[in-house]
């Protein structure tokens, strides 16, 4: 059996995914934002869960380093698509050391775009620009009023004080501390962009990712 400090790791360190399913995704990616190639390789194998704190999967399939996202009921299927979350930003390596730093994202690919594992989903981190011929009327750029939300990243962790203190001391800028609500405890990070992060843990069912596994 795999013990779970098997699989957890430091901040940047790549545990185990199979890279061949993300190339086309990213390749469309860059073609479609961005001109500029991208830099270095992405290793083989992933993390599955946020470093140190339970920000992630945590079930069987996990813990035999099997990722929840590549498992299908019918195994001779393909994967038809995956889903990422793309944050346009002012400065990708910035944006990138944050969520690796900060929150122990595993970076995948670097250059723009730069692509992240962040416990069970993907981040895209790109740069901004013009219309492009798919969205000619669309011009990407980071968040210009940062207290205007439309969208966030959630994190739902297993131990909040932990994930406080932690990111607190690699850097993270909280909002406020945890805060007690009727179904969870929650407090919010900015990113160097602005984006709004939530960080929340459960509290109305047995275990703070009952929901999510």
């Amino acid at each position: 059996m795999v013990r779970d400090e098997q699989l957890l790791g430091q901040p940047g360190q790549l545990l185990g995914i199979e890279r061949q399913r993300l190339d086309c995704m990213l390749a469309e990616d860059r073609n479609r934002d961005s001109p500029a190639q991208t830099t270095g390789s992405p290793s083989r194998g992933a993390s599955i869960s946020c470093n140190h704190c339970g920000a992630a999967l945590a079930n069987s399939q996990a813990r035999q380093g099997v990722m929840i996202m590549m498992s299908h009921p019918d195994q001779k299927a393909e994967l038809k698509f995956v889903v990422t979350n793309t944050l346009i930003v002012g400065d990708i390596q910035r944006s990138a050391a944050f969520y690796r730093d900060v929150l122990g994202a595993v970076v995948l690919r670097e250059g723009a775009p730069t692509l992240l594992r962040l416990g069970n989903v993907w981040l895209t981190i790109n740069g901004g620009g013009g219309p492009t011929d798919d969205k000619p009327e669309v011009i990407a750029s980071p968040p210009r009023d940062p207290n205007l939300l439309s969208s966030f990243l959630n994190l739902r962790v297993t131990d909040i004080k932990r994930c406080y203190d932690l990111w607190s001391s690699r850097g993270a800028k909280f909002i406020t501390e945890p805060k007690v609500h009727a179904s969870e405890l929650r407090c919010y990070i900015r990113d160097p962009d602005g984006y709004l992060i939530e960080v929340g843990q459960t509290t109305s069912t047995a275990r703070p990712l009952d929901l999510y596994v």
